[in-house]
């Protein structure tokens, strides 16, 4: 199978947040208008964010993400925990991720530049397919 026709379906919308898009978008960008964090100055070059339901952590995250807001950045690479598969290392999804707000292609020439720098990062779906943390991050950087 081509990598851009790999994609791996939302798994947690409509649980860990709203399954439509319209409802989804709302929901984030009230997060972010109510965000009372201060604007950073300076480069950006890493957030932490929590990854649990938004009813818990999404203003939160809304606060991390609200740093993002008027700056532009040609790749974003999100590295969460997996809590369902047991492996060494971390690895990489050679596909798409797609959420209710749409598909997010991945660029796979940095993610075989990634895989290439050590023997324990490897392509693999583990990780991925079942997790919740990397994809509650997606739509807030959509």
């Amino acid at each position: 199978m081509n990598t851009k026709d790999r994609i791996r379906e939302p798994v947690v919308a409509g649980s860990f947040y709203p399954g439509k898009a319209k409802s989804l978008e709302e929901k984030i960008l009230n997060f972010l208008n109510s965000s009372t964090s201060e604007h950073l100055k300076g480069k950006i070059y890493g957030l932490v964010s929590p990854h649990a339901g938004y009813i818990y952590s999404g203003r939160i995250a809304a606060d991390a993400y609200k740093q993002l807001r008027g700056r532009k950045y040609d790749n974003v690479i999100v590295i969460s925990p997996s809590h369902f598969d047991e492996f060494s290392g971390c690895s990489v999804f050679f596909g798409n991720y797609k959420t209710p707000l749409g598909i997010i292609p991945t660029k796979v020439k940095l993610a075989e530049a990634i895989v290439s720098f050590s023997p324990n990062i490897i392509e693999s779906i583990k990780g991925h397919l079942q997790e919740h943390a990397l994809e509650v991050q997606l739509p807030f950087l959509q």
